[in-house]
């Protein structure tokens, strides 16, 4: 399910984020969803572009090697094949984040919040050959991780 705002990161601090990233990274992305699930989606800036086709697709990216579920499995304390398995709410909501640096490029960020069953992309628009962009890209996931949903905003 999609956050209606960003009241659910209410709780957290950025020494709760899981992963190895630095205590100022994790400040710069809780800040970052917190602009983008609140005022940037009640400006209406953020767009649901989600296409059966792109999703089924992504579906198929997120789960190679070196790419995204392998990283946050290799970087967060999830255990390894959690992407394989179904999603278990815990009642409680938890960010785990894992970075990729992109060589003369800013560096790409992947979230997943464990409670909404939630992933997050935060870095450079690559996928649209528009590296000088930002984009933040969240995927709405079905119980098997597979992608339902994608809302987007460019900076």
């Amino acid at each position: 399910m999609f956050p209606l705002d960003e009241a659910f990161l209410a709780a957290i601090h950025p020494s709760d984020v899981h992963g190895g990233i630095n205590l100022r990274e994790k400040e710069m992305v809780l800040t970052t969803l917190r602009f983008y699930f609140g005022p940037a989606q009640g400006w209406g800036a953020v767009h649901d572009v989600s296409d059966p086709g792109s999703l089924n697709q992504l579906n198929h990216t997120l789960r190679q090697p070196g790419e995204r579920y392998d990283l946050l499995e290799s970087q967060t304390p999830l255990a390894a094949g959690h992407f394989s398995q179904g999603h278990a709410p815990t009642g409680m909501v938890t960010l785990y984040v894992a970075k990729k640096d992109n060589p003369g490029l800013s560096p790409s960020y992947f979230v997943y919040e464990l409670e909404t069953n939630l992933t997050l992309y935060i870095g450079p628009d690559l996928l649209h050959n528009m590296p000088g962009h930002l984009v933040l890209n969240c995927l709405v996931l079905a119980p098997d991780h597979r992608p339902t949903q994608s809302l987007t905003l460019r900076t």
